[in-house]
């Protein structure tokens, strides 16, 4: 029975196979197609929600100074780590 217990913390696991977990796969999946969407729509000037609006500037400045602003569209982390040089 011990040597059994530590697998189900280890990635890979009997209990981690993702037929276990659906709901972190799905949660996931929307979470990169909606990254995906936002940043093929601030390329192509695309319509944005109003309070992203904001972001497009954020990261199209990212692409003109690859040097930091490295956040899709939301700079909390870049301001947070001080990577939202100007």
């Amino acid at each position: 029975m011990c040597a059994q217990w530590p697998n189900r913390y280890i990635p890979g696991g009997r209990s981690a196979q993702i037929t276990d977990q659906p709901g972190i796969f799905i949660a996931f999946t929307v979470y990169v197609i909606a990254v995906e969407e936002v940043h093929w729509r601030i390329h192509i000037g695309g319509w944005l929600p109003s309070w992203l609006h904001s972001g497009r500037e954020h990261h199209l400045i990212h692409h003109d100074r690859p040097t930091g602003r490295y956040n899709v569209f939301l700079p909390l982390f870049d301001w947070l780590l001080g990577t939202a040089k100007d």
